[in-house]
């Protein structure tokens, strides 16, 4: 549904997600952290991370973020890219997302972790 990252101020941020998982509930996460690129994004993904644990019922060992990249992909159009860790019916995997930027990084962010978690979780 959304990502914002927003400035609290002295460096700080807040990051926030809300997600409609399929079996019609919402999920919103939030998270506070340092500001700036890379590190907004990344608190950005982990808000997103945090919200897919809240729509499996998991926890740190559920799902966790391994890293956040911001590369030009086809034909040099910005992408997000997210490496996850996730755990599932006994299998631990690392899983990779990815999603176009546009003029939305944030949005594009909480897109990428869904796109890594989705089918594994079975969260989308």
């Amino acid at each position: 549904k959304s990502a914002e990252l927003t400035d609290l101020g002295s460096g700080q941020c807040r990051a926030r997600v809300a997600m409609h998982h399929r079996d019609g509930f919402d999920v919103v996460a939030e998270l506070e952290g340092p500001c700036g690129d890379p590190v907004g994004l990344k608190l950005v993904a982990q808000a997103a991370v945090e919200g897919v644990r809240k729509a499996v019922g998991g926890n740190e060992s559920t799902v966790s973020l391994e890293g956040v990249a911001i590369k030009p992909a086809y034909k040099g159009e910005i992408t997000v890219f997210v490496a996850v860790w996730a755990s599932f019916l006994g299998q631990r995997r690392q899983l990779l997302g990815f999603s176009p930027a546009a003029d939305d990084h944030n949005r594009a962010a909480a897109l990428a972790v869904l796109s890594a978690c989705n089918r594994f979780l079975s969260v989308g």
